[in-house]
């Protein structure tokens, strides 16, 4: 059985550091509004393509690593 953990994007607090909005994000990153809205929120995260995370980071001049983290599920038994 796949292990399953949690994908989150720290798109907001990039944002919030750096004084941005979702527009400032858009014109920065040529990444559509729906995309940067859904990561900021981080709703349906599995549905993100690795594509528009690294357009992303490299817009906002981070990289990918400060932009999403994984954290696996640690209640799960390991077979």
């Amino acid at each position: 059985m796949a292990e399953k953990g949690i994908l989150r994007c720290h798109l907001s607090e990039i944002m919030g550091e750096r004084k941005l909005r979702i527009v400032d994000v858009m014109n920065q990153t040529g990444v559509g509004r729906f995309q940067v809205s859904r990561l900021y929120h981080e709703q349906k995260m599995e549905a993100i393509t690795l594509g528009t995370l690294v357009k992303l980071a490299e817009g906002l001049g981070v990289t990918l690593g400060e932009l999403v983290s994984y954290e696996p599920d640690s209640a799960q038994e390991k077979s």
